[in-house]
């Protein structure tokens, strides 16, 4: 079963999407937003509850558009502009998820803290984010299962037989 993926097919425009993110942050008190594009990478940024937040969307060249879902091969122009649908989707994505995560960090909740939820775009001093940082240790220990499942459950809460 295939999942259609979310703003699949949208016509919203990336400059739309770009500034309902600002109005967005604007909206949960934070400041500093600003996007940059080049080449192939666009990254978003701002600063929310005196936390600096990154966000990066990459670009896919149309060559990665070469054959349709049906494994057609699709023309130039149209390997272009599934390229352009592609990135149209992922602005609007980004925008669902930082609209989620805002929304789901309003309340005090202990189980849901804005840190917690928005942890891996989080600038650190060096300007990495700490998915940058971390990501490939993490990946790592799992590739070479050096990382063991015990560790998922606080002592007090594990089940027992």
């Amino acid at each position: 079963m295939t999942v259609k993926r979310y703003a699949e097919g949208t016509k919203v425009s990336v400059h739309s999407s770009q500034m309902e993110l600002k109005k967005l942050v604007d909206r949960y008190g934070g400041n500093g937003f600003f996007f940059s594009e080049e080449d192939h990478r666009a990254v978003v940024g701002c600063r929310i509850r005196g936390v600096f937040l990154k966000f990066s969307i990459t670009r896919r060249p149309p060559d990665e558009f070469l054959r349709t879902a049906a494994g057609r091969l699709r023309p130039p122009c149209q390997r272009r502009a599934a390229c352009a649908q592609e990135y149209r989707r992922q602005w609007r994505a980004l925008l669902l998820f930082l609209k989620g995560g805002l929304e789901a960090t309003v309340g005090e909740d202990p189980d849901m803290p804005f840190e917690k939820v928005f942890l891996p775009f989080t600038v650190m001093p060096n300007g990495d984010t700490v998915d940058e940082a971390v990501r490939e240790q993490v990946q790592h220990a799992y590739r070479t299962g050096d990382i063991s499942a015990a560790p998922l459950l606080p002592a007090s809460r594990q089940l027992t037989e």
